[in-house]
């Protein structure tokens, strides 16, 4: 077998490569090859004095995210271009990609919407939501019987 020194001008080398670089992104969506935006994964967990919830966006900043809260729900949404140029001998590439989302979630009743801050952590965004006061759980109340 010969190996034969890619040339960019001649006739079916860019099909040739095209039917490799389709094959491994479409086999292998999530390989390093080219950047990815999905739908982040999302933990809700639940506290004596608030909600909690942590999202994963690597690769994101905390401008590239909003957060909006309308009635009864909060919205978090994302949106990230990118852009990637490399110019070599007789050719130029350039690549980009945009990719966005959007989560929304209903806050129950018990949420005090002037106390839900948000915080972005090593590609981690935090969100906590406090709990209105009368919604704290409170220690066993002892009822006197008469």
């Amino acid at each position: 077998m010969n190996l034969v020194k890619f040339n960019p001008t001649v006739p079916g080398n860019s099909l040739f490569e095209e039917f490799f670089n389709n094959f491994f992104e479409t086999r292998f969506p999530d390989t390093p090859m080219k950047p990815r935006f999905s739908e982040p994964m999302v933990n809700v967990f639940e506290e004596m004095d608030a909600y909690k919830m942590e999202l994963a966006v690597p690769g994101l900043t905390k401008d590239d995210i909003k957060i909006d809260i309308e009635n009864d729900q909060i919205t978090i949404q994302a949106s990230k271009e990118h852009k990637e140029e490399s110019q070599e001998k007789n050719f130029s590439r350039k690549e980009f990609y945009f990719g966005q989302f959007v989560k929304t979630f209903y806050l129950p009743e018990s949420v005090d919407r002037d106390q839900i801050h948000a915080s972005f952590e090593n590609g981690i965004l935090h969100v906590e939501m406090k709990k209105k006061e009368e919604a704290i759980a409170k220690g066993p109340k002892q009822i006197e019987i008469k």
